[in-house]
């Protein structure tokens, strides 16, 4: 959307410092190693940065306007460029200030998406299924907070008819400060898991704070929930309009039946526009029906016929790091360690389960689990029993992801990944199905190096 400099100056509640000769601005960035000489800089500070220092990289990258909330500089220092500077007593109350003044002047339909797991496949394939009829944009990668989120709403695309936005959440209050500027009239959430149980102690609080997603709901808004979730399938309101999706055909508003899952992908019956239509998937795990189920929901709100729809089915691929296949010589590795929760291992290790050769889970520690850290991890040894053939534990929880397995023989357990470098090759002989999954901060993207480097 192009603003010029005189209502980002009003919206900001800025002191326009220095003046330059360009006057309309596109998109926003806080990242001068990616940032576009036609973006706005927005100097962001955290605990061990400070953006300000960093205005005149922007510059040089060709940006002509500049957002900060500390002077450190002189007039004199700008000569040499044609830019503008603006002062705000704090750039983060500018960036939510712009993005409310952007969502001000759309006319089109935004969709809240959030959930403890699933939400950014489930926003992946909303946004591939309403792209079969629609010109849609989508958050990006992990733009889901209170930095990403506003950036990514005041950089939509202008041609745009529908918008797609995760929100997520630590802790209560802060989806409401996400849907506060957002003010989506659809919402999702994909399901209520032990993400987060570390800050909010209850599935029952975290359910609350996913709940903040229909705080700014009218009558006429929806709330499209998984109806296979316990605490999920008992919300009701006269508030605003409840969806819900699942595999009961009594209690549903969209189901699914039949379903057959393997390694080809997924396949079912889903009930749309009061017809049962085969659909065939190229996605793995059962969880994959439940979100596809809300995906298809919202194209049966925008009135996209199946005929529209099926021409984006062969054309679904995961994020980055999302239970991605990579066939390496005879290994097949299923690469899921952008992060971990005991929902998401569990449904990793189905899909696992499915493959007919060796099958090995290595596992790093999954985070935020707070006091049940100990219970959760000896959960998914207990899981994984039957399941899976060997198991290597790496990290702080290695002895309880060993604690259940019964297969003692087949129980690997190593410190960091260094030691894990230095054993593989004795436990793993270059022909398995190898399953790599950790939150995000184990970096166990790392494991990929050492299988190469092995094998």
């Amino acid at each position: 959307m192009i603003l010029n400099i005189e209502e980002i100056v009003k919206c900001v509640s800025g002191n326009l410092l220095i003046k330059g000769t360009y006057c309309e601005f596109n998109k926003i960035s806080i990242d001068t190693r990616t940032i576009n000489g036609e973006d706005i800089f927005l100097a962001i500070s955290g605990e061990n940065f400070d953006g300000n220092k960093y205005i005149f990289d922007a510059i040089k990258e060709g940006v002509k306007l500049c957002i900060i909330d500390k002077d450190y500089f002189s007039y004199k220092e700008f000569e040499l460029y044609d830019v503008s500077v603006v002062l705000v007593d704090s750039t983060l109350d500018a960036l939510k200030k712009l993005a409310i003044y952007v969502r001000s002047k759309l006319d089109i339909d935004l969709i809240a998406v959030t959930g403890s797991v699933g939400k950014t496949t489930t926003k992946d394939l909303i946004y591939d299924f309403l792209s079969s009829n629609y010109k849609v944009y989508k958050n990006f990668g992990n733009f889901n907070n209170h930095l990403g989120m506003p950036i990514s709403l005041i950089n939509i695309d202008d041609d745009a008819e529908i918008g797609v936005f995760e929100v997520g959440m630590n802790n209560l209050g802060e989806i409401d400060y996400l849907v506060n500027i957002l003010r989506p009239h659809i919402g999702v959430i994909t399901n209520i898991g032990v993400s987060h149980i570390e800050f909010l102690k209850t599935k029952e609080n975290i359910l609350k704070a996913k709940m903040e997603i229909v705080n700014y709901f009218n009558h006429n808004d929806i709330l499209i929930v998984n109806y296979e979730d316990d605490l999920l399938k008992s919300i009701n309101s006269s508030d605003f309009l409840i969806n819900r999706v699942g595999f009961s055909k009594d209690c549903c508003d969209m189901y699914a039946v039949n379903e057959d899952v393997s390694l080809n992908g997924i396949k079912f019956d889903v009930l749309y526009n009061g017809e049962e239509e085969g659909v065939s998937l190229p996605l793995k795990g059962k969880h994959n029906i439940l979100n596809s189920l809300i995906a298809f929901k919202l194209c049966e709100i925008f009135n996209i016929p199946m005929d529209v729809l099926r021409n984006k089915f062969n054309s679904l691929t995961p994020a980055s790091m999302r239970q991605e296949i990579i066939n390496y010589k005879n290994i097949t590795i299923i690469n899921d360690c952008y992060n971990a929760s005991l929902n998401s291992m569990k449904s990793a290790i189905d899909i696992l389960s499915l493959y007919k050769n060796e099958k090995v889970g290595i596992f790093g520690d999954m985070g935020e689990a707070g006091e049940f850290a100990e219970e959760y991890h000896r959960e998914v040894s207990r899981y994984a029993n039957e399941k899976i053939d060997k198991l290597i534990a790496v990290g702080k929880f290695r002895n309880e992801y060993c604690s259940n397995f019964k297969n003692k023989e087949k129980c690997f357990q190593f410190e960091n990944l260094d030691e894990l470098r230095n054993n593989i090759e004795q436990i793993l002989n270059g022909n398995e199905t190898i399953l790599i999954k950790a939150s995000r901060s184990a970096k166990f993207e790392r494991v990929l190096d050492i299988i190469r480097d092995i094998f």
